[in-house]
């Protein structure tokens, strides 16, 4: 067990260096960092995408591609649990949206914001509603060494079998599928149990356009993708439907989106509000 514990803190010790020393070339550009900071988080390498993205923020003065770095940062604080954070990130970019040149930034990156700061509301609630019933949970029972537990009351049987050895009369309790015999009883003892519950719904294959949508927002619902990152899954498979192929932020309302399995799950289906989906993992 020292051994295990000895090679994780090696192994710790060794990804915080490579992090540290983090050589980011000065001649990648924008896409070229935003491509490495994306395989770096799915790989849960946080720490690296995070200075992929704040040289993304540094060497850029657009304001596109600073809001994306800022939401981005916001976003890898939350995964990681850090929610205050995240918060602080979150409200900052927020800020930008109420300033004049609200017009010129992408939209999508306030709704999203939105979305993922009422979620940490959400975590929140249920931390503290768990720390609330750990702090209110008594401690167990005790009792003093001359004075041990009550032993446990056991529940009485549900019948009784009686096994007359001379005649070999077995008197037994039986139900209205039993035909009076030990054998028979025993098979409807033994019956498999059916499961009841209903299996859930398969994953939409389909979505209609709404007003407002994009497609960062679509494919972080929890039914789609549950993540706004795999937007471009979604502009491949239908930018033949767009109204500019050339323009994956051009939606109109009323389009059928396909959305395509990435993960050889199954979609089937017209998205429904009536329907309660399985959430996408």
């Amino acid at each position: 067990m020292k051994k295990l514990t000895f090679l994780v803190l090696i192994m710790t010790l060794i990804f915080g260096a490579c992090v540290s020393t983090l050589n980011i070339s000065d001649d990648l550009s924008a896409a070229e960092l935003i491509q490495r900071a994306q395989e770096a988080s799915d790989r849960n390498q946080y720490n690296i995408a995070l200075k992929y993205y704040q040289a993304l923020y540094d060497r850029n003065e657009t304001l596109d591609l600073n809001i994306t770095a800022e939401y981005e940062i916001a976003f890898i604080h939350y995964k990681q649990g850090d929610y205050n954070q995240a918060r602080d990130k979150f409200e900052t970019l927020l800020e930008h949206y109420k300033t004049r040149d609200r017009e010129l930034l992408p939209r999508h990156f306030e709704r999203l914001a939105v979305i993922v700061l009422d979620r940490i509301d959400d975590k929140e609630a249920e931390r503290a509603a768990r720390f609330a019933l750990f702090r209110r949970t008594p401690p167990p029972q005790s009792y003093p060494p001359e004075e041990p537990p009550p032993p446990e009351e056991l529940p009485p049987p549900e019948e009784i079998v009686w096994i007359d050895a001379r005649d070999d009369v077995v008197d037994i309790d039986m139900d209205s599928e039993s035909d009076g015999s030990l054998e028979s009883h025993l098979a409807v003892e033994d019956a498999p149990i059916i499961d009841q519950t209903e299996p859930p719904p398969p994953l939409p294959a389909q979505y209609t356009i709404r007003p407002g949508d994009v497609l960062s927002v679509i494919a972080a619902r929890p039914w789609v993708y549950n993540n706004h990152l795999m937007w471009p899954r979604l502009y491949e498979a239908n930018k033949h439907k767009l109204p500019d192929p050339d323009n994956p932020d051009f939606l109109r309302p009323g389009i059928i989106l396909d959305i395509p399995p990435i993960r050889g799950e199954h979609r089937q289906g017209l998205w429904s509000e009536d329907i309660s989906y399985p959430v996408f993992e």
